[in-house]
């Protein structure tokens, strides 16, 4: 089985995305009900994009602390709304996530973003994805505006 996650993008900073949630090791590619009701609230958010995200506190998780994130505040209340609820129908629940993952709603500073990331204090989201944890295939699933 693989483990997945859901993301949220933005076209302007390459490799960057926002975490949304943790899919549990539940086999998405072949429990198709899942699949489909993930999907269809997916495509609801899909059609809310783009939308625009203020970047807020910069943090520090993992087993040693290493991995710097920024926190992400959403501006559209609605657009949080439902991403709450897919991450509560769907992800995996904060009790249970690993003690180095990093929590929901940030954007991880990787070498080729960090200068864009630190600069700048709002973004645009246009695109949503589900994609296999550390893999370098293509998206199970993407939406891009």
């Amino acid at each position: 089985m693989a483990f997945y996650y859901i993301a949220l993008q933005c076209k302007s900073i390459p490799k960057a995305h926002i975490t949304i949630t943790l899919l549990p090791d539940l086999n998405i590619e072949k429990n198709e009900s899942v699949k489909h009701q993930l999907l269809e609230r997916l495509k609801t958010v899909a059609l809310m994009l783009p939308a625009h995200i203020s970047l807020g506190d910069y943090k520090k998780f993992g087993l040693k602390e290493d991995i710097e994130v920024r926190i992400c505040e959403f501006m559209d209340f609605d657009l949080k709304i439902k991403l709450d609820f897919i991450h509560k129908e769907f992800g995996v629940s904060d009790g249970a996530r690993p003690k180095n993952d990093t929590p929901n709603y940030h954007i991880t500073l990787k070498d080729e973003n960090r200068s864009i990331v630190t600069r700048e204090k709002y973004i645009e989201l246009d695109g949503i994805f589900i994609k296999k944890i550390a893999s370098k295939d293509a998206p199970l699933w993407e939406y891009n505006v």
